[in-house]
């Protein structure tokens, strides 16, 4: 006997979920490619937020999922539906969201996301110099003073 209630699908070996446009596809599977981020700022961002900065201002391959996670209050999970988004997340390391810094890191299904150390990324940092003093001692003089490499 089969009956539908509130988008579950009930049948003989129990409850069946209908899929979303967003689920993953049935070879891969969403923790396979699963992604950890976490928003560094004092501001609290809601994952609904997240969703629509990737749905409107990224270009994926594939959908991905933002969902936050229970355990702390900037720490999301995005669950990419290609290696493809994956591998591209990856190789961010990190990017900027409202000014907030946005760290990734692989997560593997046995790992613990409180145990994930965000405490170091990389990030591009674009300096405008004056055209006068673009020469590239000039330049590597000035940035010696300001960072740290």
């Amino acid at each position: 006997m089969t009956s539908n209630c509130n988008c579950l699908t009930l049948n003989r070996m129990g409850i069946g979920i209908l899929k979303e446009n967003y689920d993953t596809p049935e070879d891969v599977d969403k923790y396979l490619v699963a992604v950890v981020a976490k928003v560094i700022d004092d501001r609290v961002f809601s994952e609904v937020q997240l969703q629509t900065w990737v749905d409107n201002y990224w270009k994926t391959d594939r959908a991905i999922l933002v969902k936050k996670t229970s355990h702390e209050k900037n720490l999301f999970f995005f669950f990419c539906t290609s290696w493809e988004d994956r591998d591209n997340l990856m190789s961010m390391v990190s990017t900027s969201y409202k000014r907030a810094l946005v760290i990734f890191k692989g997560w593997l299904m046995e790992s613990n996301v409180m145990e994930m150390d965000f405490s170091e990324s990389s990030l591009w940092v674009k300096v405008g110099l004056p055209t006068t003093e673009c020469q590239p001692q000039m330049a590597r003089r000035i940035l010696d003073e300001w960072v740290e490499l």
